[in-house]
């Protein structure tokens, strides 16, 4: 039985090389939201840089499962930041607010093969998982705790730092380093 690991990116998770070089050292995939053709307009507008996204997402291959960030998504991403009436004003949950609707999703995009798929929230920065809804149910809290940990591990690890911060991802996606 194949287990897989995957992190789930909210709509700005894929902009910074060298953190999502990290994710792809972490995780076994990452579960990324995808505009559809749509919503190009806006997500170039809010700077969410979906040209950048796509490339990326070529660049890594298998280990990137695009996640159609369609309307029953964004429908299911607004029930639930609005359920959290007084956090409205900040970006981090509503970061938080697409990685959880993902990881609810994860296991839509399984690949041949995979049997199992645990998801966890890929945190990219300290203030990101620090943000948390005090609200959680007891298996969220424990889900965080696992993420924190990956966030905590991430800044361990020995990440390429090229001078031209698009080829940060190769040497971490290559074969050698899973």
């Amino acid at each position: 039985m194949t287990i897989e690991r995957w992190g789930a990116f909210s709509v700005i998770d894929h902009k910074d090389y060298q953190k999502l070089a990290t994710e792809v050292l972490i995780y076994d995939r990452l579960l990324v939201p995808m505009p559809m053709d749509w919503d190009l307009e806006r997500w170039e507008k809010e700077e969410w840089d979906p040209e950048g996204l796509k490339l990326k997402l070529e660049g890594l291959g298998d280990i990137a499962i695009p996640a159609n960030w369609d309307q029953d998504r964004q429908k299911d991403w607004a029930e639930r930041f609005n359920s959290l009436r007084e956090d409205q004003k900040d970006i981090n949950a509503a970061l938080e607010m697409t990685r959880r609707v993902l990881i609810d999703q994860g296991r839509n995009y399984r690949p041949e093969g995979v049997d199992l798929v645990e998801v966890f929230s890929a945190y990219q920065s300290e203030s990101d998982f620090r943000e948390l809804d005090p609200a959680a149910s007891a298996d969220d809290r424990v889900r965080n705790k696992i993420a924190r940990t990956n966030f905590l591990l991430s800044h361990r690890l020995a990440v390429p730092q090229e001078q031209d911060e698009t080829e940060n991802l190769k040497p971490a996606s290559s074969p050698l380093a899973s």
